[in-house]
């Protein structure tokens, strides 16, 4: 516990004295604090639920490719999931879901942050525009994001053009650290976190 709260304040003093590493990065974790802004629809995606991620895609979506693209880095995970992968029977869509719920797990690991009930939504959108667009819809303002997360939703949105590990493992880390902590932490030091995470994915 000591090392989580010594790294936490680490990040933290760096965001305080070198704002300009998180300078160029697009705060893509959403402060909503009003009922009034809803999600846009689902209508027409097809969604895949499991314990602590629902996956929510296009009937047109290249699943195989999306999976796929969840595998370009080597994340460690255990002997669970690995016999589960190992199963051939097993579905390309719940491919696709236990790939983000391994990132979670190796996100949740990396930070030390295990917060309960914790289930997210992700999105994914055919591409960045139609992605914006929903973002626009919502906010009544334009953004040009690759991805972003609301906790007020607890979803990701991203899409298939961005779609990543990477991106994945840093919209997660938003996910962990904004439900990990009863206030949500600056959105400074959230994105040096969530930006350490993606660093630190593939390290066993």
């Amino acid at each position: 516990m000591k090392s989580i709260l010594f790294s936490i304040l680490f990040i933290f003093g760096l965001a305080c004295y070198f704002p300009n590493i998180v300078a160029a990065q697009s705060n893509d974790s959403i402060v909503v604090s009003s009922a009034s802004v809803e999600e846009p629809t689902t209508d027409g995606m097809i969604s895949i639920q499991g314990d602590s991620v629902t996956v929510w895609y296009l009937p047109d979506a290249n699943v195989r490719r999306l999976e796929a693209r969840l595998r370009e880095r080597d994340v460690p995970m255990n002997q669970e999931y690995r016999m589960l992968l190992s199963n051939r029977s097993l579905s390309m869509e719940d491919r696709l879901k236990v790939r983000i719920e391994i990132i979670l797990l190796r996100v949740e690991a990396i930070l030390g942050m295990d917060p309960k009930e914790l289930h997210v939504k992700v999105r994914i959108f055919k591409n960045r525009k139609d992605m914006n667009d929903a973002y626009a819809w919502m906010f009544n303002e334009q953004a040009n994001f690759k991805s972003f997360y609301i906790h007020y939703f607890k979803s990701v949105y991203t899409n298939e053009q961005d779609f990543l590990d990477s991106v994945m493992a840093h919209e997660l880390g938003h996910a962990v650290i904004d439900h990990y902590f009863s206030v949500p932490p600056p959105s400074r030091m959230a994105e040096l976190m969530a930006t350490y995470v993606d660093a630190h994915l593939e390290e066993d």
